[in-house]
């Protein structure tokens, strides 16, 4: 009986156990981003103060194509602009043109809730986790004093549900500081 229990016990952690392994394994089709570029830094500022001021997440390892297009208006970029404070259109071209493919993120982000990144496979079935936050590349104007960011943070608990924002950022002397956030809602279609 007792041994019965114990390989039950073993097969039922099998799959946390999968799920909890080191993502250094990369996807052929994607490349890193520059472990010394401003990116990590405005990635640790966006997912402490927007994508998971409270509690831990783990974050996807690449980066997920965003194309900042409307749906509704069918007419890229025209939302996001004209809903936050995006001064420059180099900026949106910057965040297009580094959005086409994913990139892999495999910098120490060192955040004050812990370091964890995650593949899409394991994404749907960490245990441990309410959910997980993904992120585009940032898109950065001529002289690097403004970044639009996307940052999404998905609840794959309630059926992949969660909350994306489109976060705007200015440089300053004491560093980049988001300025304007456009939040919207993320469902399963299938929902």
């Amino acid at each position: 009986m007792r041994t019965n229990f114990l390989i039950a016990l073993a097969l039922l952690s099998l799959p946390f156990a999968q799920a909890c392994q080191s993502t250094t394994t990369t996807t052929p089709a994607t490349t890193p981003i520059d472990a010394s570029s401003e990116e990590y830094t405005i990635y640790k500022r966006v997912i402490e103060d927007v994508c998971q001021p409270v509690e831990s997440m783990p974050v996807l390892n690449v980066t997920v194509p965003n194309h900042l297009h409307d749906p509704a208006s069918d007419t890229p970029y025209k939302f996001v602009r004209d809903n936050t404070k995006l001064t420059q259109k180099s900026t949106l071209d910057d965040f297009w043109n580094k959005n086409q493919e994913p990139a892999e993120l495999d910098y120490k982000l060192d955040l004050v809730h812990g370091n964890v990144y995650i593949t899409e496979a394991q994404a749907p079935r960490v245990p441990t986790y309410p959910g997980y936050v993904e992120l585009s590349r940032i898109g950065f104007n001529a002289d690097h004093t403004q970044a639009i960011v996307y940052c999404g943070h998905v609840w794959t608990l309630s059926g992949f549900q969660g909350r994306a924002y489109y976060l705007v950022l200015d440089k300053s002397a004491s560093g980049w500081a988001v300025t304007s956030k456009l939040t919207s809602h993320l469902s399963n279609p299938a929902n």
